[in-house]
């Protein structure tokens, strides 16, 4: 029940709130050009880090052959 409500208020803010917010496609992909530095170096470092396991992973798997095709 309480997963439901939470899913709930996510469709909600998602569907309702965020429309009126953004005009365009583009001020939504770039935040209104009012991203922090924080938040701007929050975002480079997670998905540096993301990139970093994702390479390990499919090496891992797949062998070093994957190293050449992603680097």
């Amino acid at each position: 029940v309480i997963l439901g409500a939470y899913f709930a208020c996510l469709i909600y803010i998602g569907f309702f709130k965020v429309r009126k917010q953004t005009q365009s496609q583009d001020e939504f992909i770039l935040s209104g050009r009012r991203l922090s530095l924080g938040g701007f170096i929050a975002t480079l470092v997670t998905t540096w880090y993301g990139a970093i396991l994702g390479v390990g992973e499919n090496m891992f798997r797949q062998g070093i052959q994957t190293w050449f095709i992603f680097a």
